[in-house]
């Protein structure tokens, strides 16, 4: 009984970690925003 607390305590533990990670990606709103003011950026510079 022990040894299977340990188990799903061990599993609990990686699933924060992986909700951690998740939770630190930028939103889908944050990502367009992102990408279109380097879109736009990209695009003021004279090309060489």
């Amino acid at each position: 009984m022990l040894k299977k607390i340990q188990e799903i305590d061990e599993k609990i533990v990686v699933i924060e970690e992986r909700t951690k990670k998740i939770d630190s990606l930028p939103t889908k709103n944050e990502m367009q925003s992102c990408i279109s003011e380097t879109l736009k950026t990209l695009l003021k510079k004279p090309c060489p």
